[in-house]
């Protein structure tokens, strides 16, 4: 995403997601995206990567409540 604020209207709907090429989109485009994807990371590269997570999670800490 760029460094600008993030957006808080004009959101759109991809219209045919099956067309939508992630790689055409220029580093300095004036749209942002927000995807949602569904990854593999294969288990053999977890001990590798403990440190530094692989990808972004809504996971709450171990020991942590929940807020309701």
């Amino acid at each position: 995403m760029s460094d600008a604020a993030q957006p808080n209207a004009k959101f759109r709907w991809v219209e045919n997601v099956s067309n939508f090429n992630v790689s055409a989109i220029v580093q300095d485009s004036l749209t942002d995206y927000v995807l949602e994807v569904d990854l593999e990371y294969p288990e053999r590269l977890h001990d590798e990567h403990v440190d530094l997570p692989f990808y972004l999670t809504c996971d709450k800490p171990s020991g942590k409540q929940q807020v309701v």
